[in-house]
């Protein structure tokens, strides 16, 4: 069995994604609605984000018939496409679970920008030596690369 190797997904500065410290080309604006499905579900973290919401995300005012089934559709095509990106192998990463879709990270690992900076600041915070302290806090600093997800500013969520 191929071993899976973790992506890193980075949301400040703009969204991007990375195997292995290689930048994997994504042939969608980050604007569309698969990219935007995958970023929510991303951000959405290990609880993920509820049918109902993510509908009011990707499509708000929409007029569509059954935004249900729209997501359904989006969802498929997102995963059929990700299998075509080597890093992502064969894996099915995107999960519907109670209602809510998530992102499966026992079937792809991922590593977010955004965990790692709240994790390494909490640290910080309940850390007692100072110099230990200011060490976390710089690591903090060099993680903010910019603005949360600044391609989606003014969107829906």
């Amino acid at each position: 069995m191929k071993e899976k190797r973790t992506v890193s997904i980075n949301m400040f500065g703009g969204f991007s994604v990375s195997c292995g410290g290689t930048p994997v080309v994504l042939d969608y604006a980050n604007t569309t609605k698969m990219i935007h499905l995958l970023i929510c579900v991303l951000a959405a973290g290990k609880e993920g984000i509820p049918r109902k919401e993510l509908i009011s995300r990707l499509y708000g005012h929409d007029e569509l018939e059954d935004p249900t089934v729209t997501l359904r559709v989006n969802a498929h095509r997102l995963r059929k496409y990700l299998k075509t990106k080597e890093c992502f192998g064969d894996a099915d990463c995107i999960k519907i679970k109670a209602g809510s879709y998530f992102w499966d990270r026992e079937e792809q690992p991922v590593v977010l920008d955004t965990e790692v900076f709240l994790e390494t600041a909490g640290l910080a915070l309940k850390e007692m030596d100072e110099d230990e302290k200011i060490a976390l806090l710089i690591k903090a600093c060099h993680i903010y690369q910019g603005e949360f997800l600044p391609e989606l500013a003014g969107k829906n969520g």
